[in-house]
């Protein structure tokens, strides 16, 4: 889908302009997620940079200080997120192992239901924290129920979006180097703008930074 390309080259484009700022977020987010305790708060405060600087009106205000904001503001709610999060996908990957190990044909389906269940989960992953940073109301609840809303509507452009993401991080694990210092927060910045796009929040009024402005 041409929505999904455009939002992938946008997100390239704000990578490489704000690379400085993306580069500090990026390798805090690897030192924090070797520890369990400190994985969620990172990647909130990784989204909370990612969603500042894709909004014009905070971009120019925006420094890699704003990671720590965000991992200080959502340290909780990051954690009952991500706990929630990890507990449906193991039921789903639990009872999908259950059930496709069945000989009986009509268990086997119910293996089937699971397995497109869990697809759906997969999906909902490109939304999630993007949606705990930028709703106003941060019931974890409404999180979940609108991640999945996004991607039951858009399923065109979550699962091209999606797939481009996933290329990216395949291509980067065969090149390995130093392109994993900049990977993830290009990752949270694709994510961020695609949640904005289909929450109806445009990229195309965004002005172009101009070269070598940060």
């Amino acid at each position: 889908m041409i929505t999904a390309w455009l939002t992938f080259t946008a997100s390239l484009r704000l990578t490489f302009w704000r690379i400085g700022t993306l580069l500090i977020g990026n390798v805090l987010w690897l030192l924090l997620t070797l520890l369990i305790v400190t994985a969620p708060p990172a990647s909130a405060g990784l989204h909370y940079l990612a969603r500042r600087l894709t909004d014009p009106e905070e971009e120019d205000r925006t420094t890699w200080r704003h990671f720590f904001e965000g991992l200080k503001i959502y340290w909780l709610l990051s954690w009952q997120v991500a706990g929630l999060n990890w507990g449906i996908g193991m039921v789903l990957i639990v009872n999908l192992f259950f059930y496709v190990q069945s000989p009986q044909l009509p268990i086997q389906l119910i293996a089937v239901v699971i397995f497109y269940i869990f697809l759906v989960w997969l999906e909902m992953q490109l939304y999630l924290f993007p949606l705990l940073i930028e709703q106003q109301d941060k019931s974890i609840r409404l999180i979940f129920k609108n991640a999945l809303l996004l991607t039951i509507k858009n399923p065109g452009f979550t699962f091209t979006f999606g797939l481009l993401l996933l290329s990216m991080l395949l291509v980067s694990s065969a090149l390995g180097g130093p392109i994993f210092l900049i990977l993830f927060s290009f990752i949270a910045i694709g994510r961020t703008y695609a949640t904005r796009r289909m929450l109806g929040i445009g990229l195309d009024e965004r002005p172009v930074p101009r070269f070598g402005s940060k």
